[in-house]
């Protein structure tokens, strides 16, 4: 009778603990799942951040092969300058290429002063970015407000590093309930089968 009530017990024992592992298993299951997707997230977000970056760069360089036609434009208008110099014409273009290219040289330097902050910061303040020879908004090709997405990018792709980093823990935490959830199961069952043999 006690060899039974004994076996009874085990057994109910081993269904209790069987029960918490198939438990602790989904629960993992499912943490891991909400990991994976906040990874694809995460790359979605830093893609949308390469392409804004590469989208200010593209405009940079539009702005600096302007730079070179008009300084090109300007050493040609000089050589002429030189050969006719009656033509009142001349003189006033050069004037004219020569004070543009300043400003084109002012412009290219305070957009590559603005992109290296944004890169820094994550923050693309627009309201400093004064421009002579272009709109900023003609140059930077979108409003503010949707300029600054970067910014809020960039504290959605920390939170969900942070949020990743936490799962994590908790999925090794489980994993290690999850072996001594087996090791005690096959105790249990090592302890049954010797207490079987004993009753026979």
């Amino acid at each position: 009778m006690l060899v039974v009530s004994n076996a009874y017990q085990e057994l109910k024992t081993i269904i209790l603990t069987s029960a918490l592992y198939t438990k602790v298993f989904q629960k993992l299951s499912i943490y891991e799942s909400y990991v994976k997707d906040l990874s694809i997230q995460t790359r979605l977000l830093l893609q949308s951040l390469e392409d804004l970056e590469k989208e200010a760069n593209q405009r940079v360089t539009l702005l600096e092969n302007k730079l070179k036609k008009a300084n090109a434009s300007l050493q040609h208008y000089h050589s002429l300058s030189d050969l006719n110099n009656t033509t009142g014409n001349i003189d006033t273009e050069k004037w004219k290429l020569v004070h543009e290219t300043l400003d084109l040289k002012q412009d290219l330097d305070c957009l590559t002063s603005f992109i290296n902050i944004a890169k820094r910061t994550g923050k693309w303040d627009t309201k400093r970015l004064q421009l002579k020879t272009l709109p900023v908004d003609r140059i930077i090709g979108i409003t503010n407000d949707n300029i600054q997405i970067s910014n809020p990018l960039h504290k959605e792709i920390q939170y969900r590093d942070e949020r990743i980093q936490v799962l994590q823990a908790e999925i090794e935490q489980l994993r290690k309930m999850q072996n001594d959830l087996l090791k005690q199961t096959l105790n249990l069952n090592s302890l049954t089968s010797e207490n079987e043999l004993k009753g026979q």
